[in-house]
């Protein structure tokens, strides 16, 4: 069995653990196809009676799928959903999750990306990611560095940490793939940081920006390239998730930060 055979069989048996006789639904867009035909085959021989339904790409993510996609997920017990665009926090999504679907999305996920990072000891990477989570849920304040310059205190008091364990059995249970992090939402912070990618502020390439917090709040967003949209000018709530990935517990190692799995 090829890395890639094993990966699809983690997501379809260990983390939705797919049943007889549910109706399940995989969602892509036309470059990810193969992958789909992949999990669609392996939910099929669960003994699901599962369908794959091909869409073309998003022109950003979080943009809605079209309708015949929207009703599909609301109608099925599961969802998979590995695509170019997320579909994470879309409409679509949610409502599918609020009627009591479970599923996974894949935002951005290649067959390589899986096959490197779910063809893993999953058990062993669910107890790293529940040690971590207990480590941030003990903890009162992270306080993260980088080279670049960052330095930012995040306040953890009062938060819960959470595993990310990729259990999504139970009914509505919803989730990104590939999964393997401690994380917590802190309840304040203070400091800056550097980063390529915030979508909070439309920042989605280009130079890092340098984000200065304060009180909580995000007050200033400087040296970026151009943002998909303007950043509002006003102070605001900064939405931040501090996450202590798991790295990938077998002989491969990952090739790119971006699908990597790495503290943060």
């Amino acid at each position: 069995m090829s890395d890639l055979d094993r990966a699809v069989q983690t997501v379809v048996r260990r983390c939705l653990n797919i049943q007889p006789d549910e109706d399940v639904v995989v969602v892509v867009d036309e470059p990810l196809q193969d992958l789909g035909e992949k999990l669609r085959t392996a939910a099929q021989q669960s003994g699901a009676d599962a369908v794959l339904t091909v869409m073309s790409p998003r022109a950003t993510d979080g943009s809605e799928p079209p309708a015949p996609v929207a009703e599909a997920l609301a109608a099925c017990d599961v969802f998979i959903a590995p695509a170019s665009r997320s579909l994470s926090h879309t409409l679509a999504r949610k409502r599918a999750s609020e009627g009591g679907a479970r599923g996974a999305t894949m935002p951005h996920v290649t067959a390589d990306m899986l096959a490197r990072l779910m063809s893993i000891d999953f058990d062993r990477l669910r107890s790293r990611s529940h040690a971590i989570a207990d480590l941030l849920d003990k903890g009162t304040e992270a306080h993260v560095t980088c080279p670049r310059g960052t330095d930012l205190r995040l306040d953890l008091r009062g938060r819960q940490g959470i595993a990310d364990d990729g259990d999504l059995t139970e009914r509505g249970a919803f989730g990104n793939l590939p999964c393997g992090e401690g994380f917590i939402a802190p309840a304040g912070g203070e400091g800056t940081m550097y980063a390529r990618s915030i979508a909070a502020i439309g920042l989605t390439h280009g130079h890092p920006a340098k984000l200065t917090v304060e009180n909580g709040h995000l007050t200033a967003a400087t040296g970026a390239g151009r943002p998909e949209r303007e950043p509002d000018p006003r102070p605001r709530a900064f939405p931040v998730r501090s996450a202590t990935g798991v790295e990938p517990l077998d002989h491969r190692s990952p090739r790119t930060a971006d699908e990597a799995t790495k503290p943060t």
